[in-house]
């Protein structure tokens, strides 16, 4: 069984910029932006990242077309999407927060559920580039079995979180993506 691992990469300053409340430090409690109203936001502030042999089409696209299987075999991938925002976490965070199946597209994939795994980071010595070092971590990312093939409409709602921990903004995008077997 293989393994497909998206990557989610959102502008949340861009998103911050064209969506957010000037000055606010905490998201709204009502309407667009709020946990229960996720702000949607355009496709050009997210990108959505796959590993080359995974992608058939649109790898870095906001709409993400993936392989899963053979034409022989259904499809029994795993999907993980794991999530970074594009400054890699120097201003801000943007953890996916859930999902919204479209039911009633012909792809069809089971309720991600969110996980969290131990697992080594490797990173550079500050004072020797050349030199790794590693250290223990936690890998969170959402899974979900792939069980049929075709498009799937979906949502991904997303917050924006500045390194207080303030959740600046609730968002959403509402991408697609082909499952191809």
């Amino acid at each position: 069984m293989a393994h497909i691992d998206i990557l989610m990469v959102a502008d949340a300053e861009g998103i911050l910029k064209q969506y957010g409340q000037p000055g606010s430090t905490s998201a709204p409690t009502t309407g667009p932006g709020s946990v229960q109203q996720p702000q949607v936001v355009d496709g050009s502030f997210v990108f959505f990242i796959t590993k080359k042999g995974d992608a058939y089409a649109n790898n870095g696209n906001w709409q993400l077309d993936v392989s899963t299987g053979t034409e022989t075999e259904s499809a029994v991938d795993i999907i993980r999407w794991r999530w970074i925002a594009l400054d890699l976490g120097h201003k801000f965070d943007c953890p996916i927060t859930g999902f919204d199946f479209n039911p009633n597209g012909p792809g069809k994939v089971e309720t991600p559920l969110l996980r969290h795994y131990s697992t080594t980071l490797v990173v550079t010595d500050p004072t020797d580039a050349t030199k790794p070092v590693v250290q223990k971590g936690i890998d969170r990312c959402w899974e979900s079995r792939a069980v049929h093939d075709g498009t799937i409409g979906y949502n991904v709602m997303f917050m924006v979180v500045d390194q207080e921990g303030n959740v600046r903004m609730h968002t959403q995008i509402d991408p697609y993506f082909q499952i191809n077997g």
